[in-house]
């Protein structure tokens, strides 16, 4: 499967570059929203608007960035994931104002203990 060679390349380039995971939120042309991790935001988006990205936003492109924030370590990005996931969709709609601020506040530990920051994706484009 396409989407599963993508994200064992994430794997393998995550683990060998210490790269740091992100979860995101996509605004899909149904108006549904879609939410993933990654390590390469740009690459992602990518390959979900040409169709090689997960099988939910192959029929409902294109598809948008709402919403993306650097999490860390990929179990601390899936963990999230989840989290997210299990909301209702006014509150992930409310999240998405914030780019996940407070999401991640309300799921500590915070991203970067050092200096309780939150990184969001700045140098990408968002719906």
């Amino acid at each position: 499967m396409v989407e599963d060679t993508v994200e064992d390349a994430e794997d393998a380039a995550a683990i060998e570059g210490g790269r740091e995971w992100y979860l995101y939120v996509l605004f899909c042309s149904d108006d549904s929203l879609y939410t993933g991790v990654t390590i390469d935001i740009d690459r992602r988006v990518r390959a979900h608007n040409s169709g090689k990205g997960a099988k939910y936003t192959r029929s409902r492109r294109p598809v948008h960035l709402a919403a993306c924030v650097k999490v860390g370590e990929k179990g601390r990005a899936l963990s999230l994931e989840y989290r997210f996931k299990q909301l209702s969709r006014s509150k992930k709609i409310d999240h998405v104002a914030t780019n996940l601020e407070y999401f991640l506040e309300d799921n500590s530990p915070r991203v970067n203990s050092e200096n309780d920051s939150v990184d969001h994706c700045g140098d990408h484009e968002h719906f």
